[in-house]
């Protein structure tokens, strides 16, 4: 599972993967870019779903000019 950066919805996908591996058996990985405080949750879930981190993108070379949709993407 792919989560966008973002606390909510790394939640809700762990929520998703623990339900699968409840109700189905299926073993999960998270791939998200964390944060120390997402790291930490990540670090948090049961062995059935594990995680990998990706660093954070550095956007501070971007122009002062970029519009926010740039900074998303």
């Amino acid at each position: 599972m792919l989560a966008t950066p973002g606390m909510g919805h790394l939640i809700l996908l762990a929520e998703l993967a623990k339900l699968l591996a409840a109700r189905r058996g299926i073993t999960t990985t998270l791939i998200t870019f964390a944060s120390a405080t997402q790291r930490a949750f990540l670090a948090s879930l049961p062995p059935y779903v594990t995680s990998r981190a990706m660093p954070l993108v550095d956007l501070s070379d971007l122009p002062c000019t970029a519009v926010f949709e740039t900074l998303m993407t």
